[in-house]
């Protein structure tokens, strides 16, 4: 048996690799486990139990093993598994309080994880992608994390997790000057956030006298559609003077320099 299934966090005797995935003799095991996924309220404990214990497995912190029982679930029902050849994918398909429990196991191991980097950004990642709600406070938290490429992947999920409350925790980012990834990420992930991250841009990035950040030249092109159509609601509601100058001001600085000619010499705002 390799090393990695030695140092597994589930015990030999409980972990399904010492009967190995491959073995003939586990067929009607997995007869079973299909009759399960297409009936997840089956009352057959030992199956459901063996079952949980695998798809624990999809979240163990070797690569090794999880490449394991991603190979399990897709000779287990290739039709329902067939092209997501990720854990992530996996989980995503499960019965819903299977992956629930999961999601659950996966945000502990991350949270107690010490010195695995990899492991912390494989866990950020998923648990943005498949939204899972207890897991905010975490992903907030690992903002703060001393690797950047952690950081940058907790970025990545916070954009697709869809909370606008991270927008307050990502708006520091803007103006990473060390990091570019990590600042365009963060362009990137509160623009990503509906109005209210194209409301945070706006105020943080033109709605500052002092402020001109030359880099959103590079990427106002992403969002210059939706600022302009934002822009010209909010023109119509504002009542401050004052405010409203600076809006106007902003308006003519989209309009005007991010534009292109086409050959009609019309010009189309990018």
């Amino acid at each position: 048996m390799n090393e990695p299934f030695r140092n597994s966090s589930f015990s030999i005797e409980k972990s399904i690799l010492i009967k190995d995935f491959s073995h003939e003799s586990i067929p009607k095991m997995k007869d079973e486990m299909r009759e399960l996924l297409n009936n997840p309220k089956g009352n057959n404990f030992s199956v459901s139990k063996t079952l949980e214990i695998i798809a624990l497995l999809l979240v163990d912190e070797h690569i090794e093993i999880r490449k394991k029982a991603v190979n399990f679930f897709e000779d287990l029902d290739h039709e329902r598994f067939k092209m997501h050849t990720s854990e992530g994918n996996i989980i995503a398909l499960l019965p819903e309080y299977l992956k629930l429990q999961v999601l659950e196991e996966l945000l502990n191991k991350i949270t107690v994880s010490r010195g695995d980097d990899k492991y912390i950004i494989f866990g950020t990642f998923w648990l943005g992608i498949l939204v899972y709600k207890p897991a905010f406070p975490f992903l907030i938290q690992t903002l703060s994390h001393p690797n950047k490429r952690v950081v940058r992947s907790a970025i990545v999920a916070l954009g697709i997790f869809g909370d606008t409350n991270a927008i307050e925790y990502l708006t520091p980012f803007l103006y990473e000057t060390k990091y570019i990834r990590i600042r365009n990420k963060a362009i990137e992930s509160i623009g990503s956030l509906g109005n209210d991250g194209l409301q945070a841009l706006i105020h943080q990035l033109f709605l500052k006298g002092d402020v001109n950040p030359p880099f959103l030249e590079t990427h106002i092109m992403t969002f210059g559609g939706r600022i302009m159509n934002f822009l010209s609601m909010e023109l119509e509601n504002e009542k401050d003077s004052h405010r409203k100058k600076l809006l106007m001001e902003f308006l003519r600085k989209v309009s005007e320099q991010y534009q292109v000619k086409i050959s009609q010499n019309f010009k189309i705002l990018l």
